[in-house]
């Protein structure tokens, strides 16, 4: 792995209201680096994306991204270097196509120049028929919404990927073929999950219960 640190957690406690979803977390993440967040559900993986994403901000501890501390000043920036695909695999409604042409309308996405076409090989991998772009999002399968979410992150080669639940409406065919996929790529990963698909490919596992590496 290389030697710079894409993230760290020192001692992070996150609060909602009065209670504690968790606390003492510590993480160090290598750029490059692929790791699983293992937990039952309930046990904070989500919440934890969320501080990293600067949703919520923690009720003690410092979460840094590239040497920075995460406040409310950066954290726009920080965002433009992560791809996140939600557990609900959340991509709005309308057709597929409106869908791709808003992200790849958008500026942070704009210099890369990606065209339709591009898509193509991206859906052939995640076996999704190229007629899916006229189909309307609110329509789709669950499945078929979670492997056009992976195919969004994927296609805008951030540096951090960020996967919660994502292979939860595939069956185990396609979840060995997404978890190869993320594997081969050259960016740092994290994926939240309890399927043992991730933990049997991912090189890490760090347990959000334990709040310890297995």
């Amino acid at each position: 792995m290389g030697g710079i640190y894409m993230l760290k957690l020192k001692e992070v406690s996150l609060i909602y209201g009065r209670k504690e979803v968790f606390s003492g977390i510590s993480l160090e993440i290598k750029k490059g680096d692929k790791i699983v967040i293992s937990g039952s559900s309930g046990c904070g993986k989500t919440s934890l994306f969320g501080l990293i994403l600067g949703f919520v901000f923690p009720a003690e501890g410092r979460i840094l991204f590239e040497n920075e501390v995460v406040n409310p000043q950066n954290i726009w920036a920080l965002r433009r270097k992560i791809a996140y695909v939600d557990q609900d695999a959340s991509l709005g409604a309308g057709r597929v196509e409106d869908w791709f042409g808003f992200i790849f309308s958008l500026q942070a996405n704009r210099k890369l120049g990606i065209k339709q076409e591009d898509l193509i090989p991206l859906f052939d991998y995640f076996e999704l028929d190229k007629e899916i772009l006229e189909e309307r999002i609110e329509n789709l399968s669950g499945g078929q919404r979670q492997r056009l979410a992976l195919i969004t992150a994927a296609i805008l080669k951030r540096e951090f990927f960020l996967l919660d639940e994502p292979t939860s409406f595939l069956d185990n065919r396609l979840k060995k073929k997404t978890a190869e996929f993320f594997m081969k790529l050259p960016q740092t990963l994290i994926v939240a999950s309890h399927d043992s698909t991730w933990q049997n490919y991912l090189e890490k596992v760090f347990s959000m219960e334990k709040r310890k590496w297995l």
